[in-house]
């Protein structure tokens, strides 16, 4: 499977995409900003080196799948569905 990084390289991420994560049971959006070496970075300035991870701090430490949590705010899109799509190109 493709990466964040590798994602950026094939167009289906752009650096500086906002990734968001509807936690409708909690009442709260959270977001993140992708940077040139996909690294997510949060509002507080954190950077995560994988959307589980950042899924992960902000799930209270309790282990999540990030790539189906979050989504491209421009696309709407699932980054899992995405990174299916191109990793299907790649092989």
């Amino acid at each position: 499977m493709l990466s964040m990084k590798n994602l950026i390289k094939v167009g289906a991420v752009q650096v500086g995409d906002i990734l968001v994560w509807n936690r409708k049971n909690h009442g709260v959006i959270e977001e993140m900003t992708v940077d040139p070496n996909g690294k997510l970075k949060s509002i507080d300035g954190k950077i995560f080196g994988s959307p589980t991870a950042a899924a992960k701090n902000f799930n209270g430490g309790v282990a999540i799948n990030g790539w189906r949590v979050w989504r491209i705010k421009r696309t709407s899109e699932a980054l899992d569905d995405v990174r299916k799509r191109y990793s299907k190109t790649q092989d």
